[in-house]
Formats: structure tokens, sequence, C-alpha cells
């Protein structure tokens, strides 16, 4: 390899490693304090029953609605979200499906 011949490459992968294993490090801390605050929140608890959904979803999901109160329809947190339904009309259909 020629590589292993260029001055300093060695050093800068080396602390390039280094870095990596700090942040891989931080970001198990982070996790692991997510998932604490997820099984402290009762809308984290119901959201992680749902297949699929996990501690950081439902984190992001509980935070992002933060009062469930303020959508009179459950329609409308997916119209908030930017979800929309597919629709579609013609002069004697009119049909509203699922979210596209």
């Amino acid at each position: 390899m020629q590589a292993a011949h260029i001055p300093g490459l060695g050093e800068a992968i080396s602390s390039l490693l280094s870095v990596r294993a700090e942040l891989v490090e931080q970001i198990k801390e982070m996790d692991r304090r997510l998932r604490i605050i997820a099984s402290q929140s009762q809308a984290c608890e119901i959201l992680m029953s749902i297949p699929g959904v996990g501690v950081q979803t439902s984190a992001a999901f509980a935070a992002a609605v933060d009062e469930a109160g303020r959508f009179r329809q459950s329609r409308n947190a997916g119209a908030y979200f930017g979800l929309v339904p597919r629709r579609h009309q013609s002069g004697e259909v009119d049909w509203t499906g699922g979210i596209t």
C-alpha cells in the first residue's frame, strides 16, 4: 500500500478514530438519557406500544405535539406535520384516501 508511506497519515487517522470513539460514547450516553426520559412519559409509553415506534420516534412526536388538546380532531395533527390525504375528484367521484 502506498498510503502507508505518507508522512503523518497514521497520526491523522489515529486522531480521527479517537474523536469517533468519543462521539460514539456521547451518543450512547444521550441514548441512555432519552430512554430514561421516555420511560417516565406516559405519552411515550403509549406511543412505543405501536409496532415500529421506538424511543426516539415517540419522544420526538410527543415533544412536537406537546399538548394534544389543541387538536380538535386527530386528522388535524397530521395536517400540522404536513401530511395530507390523497384525494381523487372527478365529475361524479370524490373520495379521500390515506395519507400520501
